[in-house]
């Protein structure tokens, strides 16, 4: 499951590269760099720390990366409320929010049990 967060928010940032390639606007452009800036560290640091910590048993620090993990895509999202220009990324902001919710599921499942 942290496989498919990591993969996701990967593939998000690609995105939001591709659409910040495209943006003229400053006010479409700066909320797509913020969110980069969210996502990067999220799918490049936080995320797989979060991994390894799952791999080594330490489900506690899993928890708290996804947990912070899933405080950017809303964050992101927060940034389009005053464009003009309705967000790209809600989706993609959603599922990401929600890949991070259902392994801090398994994460805490795992914490029960052992």
């Amino acid at each position: 499951m942290l496989d498919a967060t990591t993969a996701h928010a990967t593939d998000t940032l690609g995105y939001i590269r591709t659409l910040l390639k495209r943006a003229a606007d400053p006010a479409e452009k700066e909320p797509l760099e913020y969110c980069a800036g969210l996502y990067f560290p999220m799918s490049t640091l936080t995320l797989p720390l979060a991994a390894k910590a799952l791999v080594q048993g330490r489900y506690s620090f899993a928890d708290y990366r996804l947990a912070e993990a899933a405080m950017q895509p809303p964050t992101c999202e927060g940034r389009f409320g005053g464009a003009a220009v309705g967000s790209p990324l809600t989706g993609r902001n959603e599922v990401a929010h929600g890949l991070c919710a259902v392994s801090m599921g398994v994460v805490n499942q795992l914490m029960r049990r052992g």
